[in-house]
C-alpha cells in the first residue's frame, strides 16, 4: 500500500468493508451450521 496521506483516513473504508464482509461470512456460516444441525 502507498500512503501519501495519513493512513487512518485511507484505511478506514477498507477496514469497514472488511468488517462488513467478515460479518456477512459469519452470519452465513452460522445459518449454515443451524441448518445442518437441524437436518441431523
Amino acid at each position: 500500500m502507498i500512503a501519501h496521506h495519513p493512513p487512518g483516513r485511507s484505511i478506514r473504508p477498507y477496514l469497514t468493508k472488511l468488517l462488513t464482509i467478515l460479518k456477512q461470512q459469519t452470519d452465513h456460516e452460522l445459518s449454515l451450521s443451524l441448518i445442518t444441525s437441524q437436518n441431523t
